[in-house]
C-alpha cells in the first residue's frame, strides 16, 4: 500500500494516546467542560451574596483603591501573554512596553507578561495550573481545561467579583458586553470559572475554503461550486502541475528554532532572529492540491460540515457537540473521511501531513505550492502570517486565494456551523491573591483607546484614517521586528477581544475597515470572503445544564485519540476495508469515554427540557 512509510508511526501513536486517555481519568467533579460553545444567547446574570470576604461600600478604600480606582501602593499581576510565530518574544514588544507603562499610570499595577506557547496554549497551560504556577491572569480557547482544574480547587469563581465590582468595570461589560461575560454562568450554583471573549465583526470564528484563482486562471478553469466539481479541480492542479504559477521557482522557506517546550528558542541567530531562511527550488513533486494538516478535523471542516444533515436540531447539536472536530458525528465523519481517504490515495493532499508540524504545512501555502486549503475566513490575508505576501514573494504577484465554498449537504444548502459570539475565555487560577488587580487589567484591555492603539497601532506607520473614519491597515515593509502584530490587530494580545471592536457602535466602519485591513489584498476580494464566510452560517445557541462529571478530564486524551483516528483512516484504509476500520476506531473512541459524554449530555438536556428538539425561547 501506498506511503508505507507512515505505518509504523499511526501504530505507536495509537498506543501513546490510549495511554494517554488512561491517564486522563479521575474521579474528581468539573464543570461542564465545553471546549466549543455555539450559541447567541447567554444566561443573565442576578447578582449574589459572594462567597468571599470583599467590602464594596466605599470599594477603593477596602482595596488600597483611590477614588479613581488606583492602588496607592504598587500592585504585582502576572500575565499569559500567547507567543504567536513572530520575531522577538511577545513580552519584548512595543504593545508589550505600552500596556505596562499606561497599566501603570492609569491603576498603579505592575504586569510582569509571561509568555504562552500559542499552539498547544492548553496542554502548556494545563501544566502549569497542576503544578500551581500559572499567571495570574491566562486565556484559553480550551474552557474543558480550565472547568477541571476547576473542580479541582484551582479556579477562581468570578461571578461574585464580578457582580459585586461590576462598576469598577465598565469598558468590559460595555466593549464584550454582559452576555459573553457570563456566557459560561451556571444559574443554579452561581459558579463561572471563565468569561468569554467578544467576537466582532472581524473576528468572526466563519471559516471558508480558499483556492488559487491564478491556477484555475492559467488552467483555464471555473470556480468550483460542488464537490465533484472541486475534486476534478484538485485533479487538474495534480495533473497539470508543470503549468502552474512558481513551479520552477527559487523559494524562500523560513526554519523556526523550537524547544522541547513549544516555545521559540532562546538562541538567536546571527542577525537577532530567533529563525533562520534557505532557500530551495518549487519543485512539481511539492505542488499540494489540498493541504490538509495534523489538525485534519479543522482542515476540513467545511468538508465534515457538509455531511451533517441540513435538519439537524439544537438538541442534537447539544448531546453530540463535544467534541469540536465533529467526530461525534459518527455518520458525517464516517463520508467526510472517506472522502479524504480517497484523495488521499489520488496524491490530491500533502503526503507528510501526517509526521510533519503545522506549520510545516503554513510553509508550503507561503512558497506557493498549495492549491486549495480551508481556514478562518481571512486566513490567506492576515499580513502577520503573510500566506499571501510571502507566496508572491516566492512565485509572483499574481498569486492570489479566493474563497469559495463548494460543500453542499442533504438539502443542497452549503451550510457551515459556526461559533456564537464568544472567543478565547479568561480565567484568574486561585493562586491569583489579588482579583481586584487583575479585574482592572481585563477593564483596561477593554477601554476604546486601548482597542484602538493595540489594534490599529500608530497613524501612518500602521494604518491611515480613511475620509469615512474608517482605518486603512499600511504594508509592514519598515516595520521592525518589536513593531509587528501579535497575529491580526494584536488579537492575540488581548484575552477579551477578537474583532474590530468597534462593531458595537459603528457596524458599517468596522466592516470598511476589515476591507482594508490587509495591505496589497483587493478590498473586493476580502468582502467576497467575508460575506461567504457569514452566509449560511448556523450558529446554535449556548446550553447551560448542571455540572456532567463525565467529560471532566476528557477533552485533551479524547482530542489526541481522534486525531490519529482521522490519521489512519486517512492513510492506511483501503476503500475496501475503510467503513470496517471506521466502526472499529469510532468504537474504541466511544469506548475511552465519549459514549458516556453523550449519554450525560442526553440526560441533563432531558432534565431541563424533556424531549423538545429545541430550546424554550428567552423569556418562555
Amino acid at each position: 500500500m501506498k506511503k508505507n512509510k507512515l505505518w509504523l508511526f499511526l501504530s505507536l501513536f495509537a498506543v501513546l494516546v490510549l495511554v494517554l486517555a488512561a491517564c486522563g481519568d479521575s474521579d474528581d467533579t468539573a464543570g461542564t467542560g465545553d471546549t466549543t460553545p455555539n450559541a447567541t444567547e447567554g444566561t443573565a446574570a442576578t447578582p449574589a451574596d459572594p462567597d468571599v470576604d470583599l467590602h464594596s461600600n466605599p470599594v477603593f478604600a477596602a482595596h488600597g483603591l483611590d477614588e479613581n480606582f488606583r492602588f496607592v501602593e504598587p500592585v504585582t499581576i502576572s500575565v499569559g501573554l500567547w507567543n504567536r510565530v513572530a520575531d522577538v518574544e511577545a513580552d519584548e514588544t512595543m504593545w508589550a512596553d505600552w500596556i505596562r507603562e499606561e497599566l501603570l499610570a492609569t491603576h498603579n499595577i505592575i504586569v510582569d507578561f509571561q509568555p504562552t506557547p500559542r499552539w498547544g496554549e492548553d496542554d502548556f497551560q494545563s501544566t502549569l495550573l497542576s503544578a500551581q504556577e500559572a499567571p495570574d491572569v491566562g486565556y484559553t480557547f480550551n474552557n474543558g481545561m480550565v472547568t477541571t482544574i476547576a473542580g479541582m480547587g484551582g479556579i477562581h469563581n468570578l461571578y461574585p467579583y464580578l457582580t459585586t465590582y461590576r462598576d469598577m468595570l465598565p469598558n468590559m461589560f460595555e466593549q464584550v458586553t454582559e452576555t459573553n461575560i457570563f456566557w459560561n454562568l451556571n444559574a443554579e450554583t452561581h459558579e463561572l470559572w471563565t468569561i468569554a471573549g467578544r467576537r466582532a465583526s472581524e473576528g468572526v470564528q466563519n471559516t471558508a475554503t480558499f483556492i488559487r484563482q491564478d491556477w484555475l486562471d492559467i488552467l483555464d478553469l471555473p470556480i468550483p461550486n460542488t464537490l465533484q466539481e472541486f475534486e476534478d479541480t484538485l485533479i487538474a492542479f495534480r495533473d497539470n502541475v508543470d503549468q502552474l504559477t512558481g513551479v520552477g521557482n527559487e523559494v524562500r522557506v523560513r526554519s523556526y528554532f523550537d524547544t522541547p517546550e513549544g516555545g521559540w528558542g532562546d538562541t538567536p541567530n546571527e542577525e537577532g532572529y530567533r529563525f533562520e531562511y534557505h532557500y530551495s527550488t518549487l519543485t512539481a513533486d511539492r505542488i499540494v492540491p489540498y493541504l490538509v494538516t495534523t489538525d485534519v478535523g479543522w482542515d476540513a471542516r467545511g468538508l465534515f460540515d457538509s455531511f451533517i444533515p441540513n435538519a439537524v436540531t439544537e438538541r442534537e447539536w447539544f448531546v453530540y457537540g463535544f467534541d469540536d472536530r465533529r467526530f461525534h458525528f459518527e455518520e458525517a465523519m464516517r463520508e467526510g473521511l472517506r472522502v479524504l481517504n480517497h484523495w488521499f490515495h489520488e496524491d490530491l493532499l500533502w503526503d507528510d501531513f501526517v509526521i510533519s508540524e503545522v506549520s510545516d504545512g503554513q510553509d508550503l501555502i507561503r512558497i506557493g505550492a498549495v492549491g486549495a486549503f480551508h481556514g478562518n475566513w481571512d486566513t490567506p490575508f492576515r499580513p502577520g502570517d503573510g500566506f499571501t505576501r510571502t507566496m508572491r514573494e516566492n512565485v509572483g504577484e499574481e498569486a492570489t486565494f479566493v474563497a469559495i465554498n463548494p460543500f453542499e449537504n442533504d438539502a443542497n444548502v452549503r451550510r457551515k456551523f459556526a461559533s456564537g459570539p464568544v472567543d478565547r475565555f479568561a480565567f484568574l487560577p486561585t493562586t491569583n491573591d489579588n482579583v481586584i488587580a487583575s479585574l482592572l487589567y481585563l477593564d483596561f484591555m477593554n477601554r476604546p483607546d486601548t482597542l484602538n492603539f493595540l489594534q490599529f497601532g500608530v497613524e501612518g506607520l500602521h494604518h491611515e484614517v480613511l475620509p469615512s473614519g474608517a482605518f486603512a491597515m499600511l504594508p509592514n515593509d519598515d516595520w521592525e521586528p518589536r513593531e509587528n502584530f501579535s497575529g491580526g490587530r494584536n488579537f492575540d494580545i488581548n484575552p477579551l477581544m477578537n474583532g474590530v471592536w468597534f462593531d458595537l457602535i459603528d457596524e458599517s466602519r468596522a466592516l470598511e475597515t476589515a476591507a482594508f485591513g490587509y495591505p496589497g489584498i483587493a478590498p473586493e476580494i476580502v468582502m467576497e470572503a467575508f460575506d461567504l464566510a457569514v452566509n449560511n452560517a448556523q450558529v446554535f445557541r449556548n446550553v447551560i445544564t448542571r455540572e456532567r462529571p463525565t467529560e471532566e478530564g476528557m477533552p485533551i486524551p479524547l482530542r489526541e485519540f481522534r486525531d490519529g483516528v482521522f490519521a489512519r483512516l486517512i492513510v492506511t484504509s483501503t476503500p475496501d476495508s475503510f467503513d470496517a476500520d471506521f466502526t472499529r476506531e469510532y468504537q474504541a473512541y466511544m469506548n475511552l469515554g465519549a459514549d458516556r459524554i453523550i449519554e450525560d449530555r442526553a440526560a441533563a438536556w432531558y432534565e431541563l427540557f424533556g424531549n423538545a428538539d429545541e430550546m424554550p425561547a428567552a423569556g418562555q
